[in-house]
C-alpha cells in the first residue's frame, strides 16, 4: 500500500524562511529645499533739511547759550549760533551790550529751536522788528563823505546827499572765497564794487556789518561797510 508524502515540513520550512527575509525600505521622497525670504533694505531716506529764510528779531546772550525772539512773536526760543555766527557776535560783544537786534539767516524751526547759520547785521539802537523787511541784494554805505549803493531788483543805484542818484543794470556778484565782486558800465556810467566778508563799523553809530564794502564809481573810490540780503 502506498503511504502519503509528506509535505508539511518543507511548507513550514518555506514560510520560515520568508518570514526571515529582511524587510525592504521603503523609499524617502527627496525634501524641498525650503524657499529663502530675501527682505528688501531700507531706503527710506531722511528727510530734507529746512530751507534757510531770513530771521530778524532780538538775539540774548547769556551764561549758557543763546536765546532770540523773532519779529512777531513774543516767546524767546534757545537759539544755535554756527561758528561763524558765532565769531560775528564776538565781534559785537566788544561793544558791551548782550541783548540786541540781528538781521541774519538760518533756520526757524528745527527740533532744539532756532538756528542762525550767519548774522548780517547787529544793532542795539536803531528801528529793529519796526522796520518792515524788504528784498535786497545787498545794501553798502560809508561816511565823511556819506553815500550808499544798493542792488535790488536787478538794479544797483548809487547815491549820495544832493546829487542825483546814478542807477545801472545788475544780474549778480562773481564770488571767489569771502570775496564777490562786481562791475557794470551804463550810459557812460562804471560802477564797480567789491565786498570782504569782515566785520565792519561804520564809525558813526554801533552797527556792526558783516562785509567790509569798496565802491568805484567813475574812477573815484568810496569805502565803507556793507550788509546781505540774501
Amino acid at each position: 500500500m502506498n503511504r502519503p508524502h509528506r509535505v508539511v515540513p518543507l511548507l513550514f520550512a518555506t514560510l520560515t524562511l520568508a518570514a526571515c527575509q529582511p524587510q525592504a525600505t521603503p523609499a524617502v521622497p527627496a525634501s524641498t529645499p525650503t524657499p529663502t525670504t530675501v527682505t528688501a533694505p531700507d531706503v527710506t531716506s531722511e528727510p530734507a533739511a529746512p530751507a534757510e529764510e531770513r530771521l530778524r528779531g532780538q538775539l540774548v546772550v547769556g551764561k549758557d547759550g543763546y536765546g532770540i525772539t523773532l519779529c512777531g512773536e513774543q516767546t524767546q526760543r534757545i537759539t544755535a549760533l554756527s561758528p561763524a555766527a558765532e565769531s560775528f557776535v564776538e565781534a559785537f560783544l566788544k561793544q558791551g551790550p548782550r541783548e540786541f537786534f540781528v538781521d541774519a539767516w538760518g533756520t526757524a524751526h528745527t527740533d532744539t529751536g532756532r538756528s542762525l547759520s550767519r548774522i548780517e547785521l547787529a544793532y542795539v539802537d536803531g528801528p529793529g522788528c519796526n522796520e518792515a523787511p524788504t528784498p535786497f541784494v545787498f545794501k553798502a554805505h560809508g561816511t565823511e563823505p556819506f553815500w550808499s549803493l544798493t542792488a535790488s531788483g536787478g538794479a544797483m543805484t548809487f547815491e549820495q546827499p544832493d546829487a542825483s542818484a546814478i542807477t545801472v543794470a545788475f544780474s549778480g556778484f562773481a564770488e571767489q572765497g569771502d570775496t564777490r565782486q562786481a562791475e557794470v558800465s551804463s550810459d557812460n556810467t562804471t560802477i564797480a564794487v567789491t565786498l570782504t566778508h569782515t566785520p565792519c563799523n561804520d564809525g558813526m553809530s554801533d552797527h556792526l556789518y558783516a562785509w567790509t564794502a569798496q565802491a568805484t564809481i567813475n574812477g573815484k573810490s568810496w569805502k565803507g561797510c556793507a550788509y546781505s540780503g540774501e
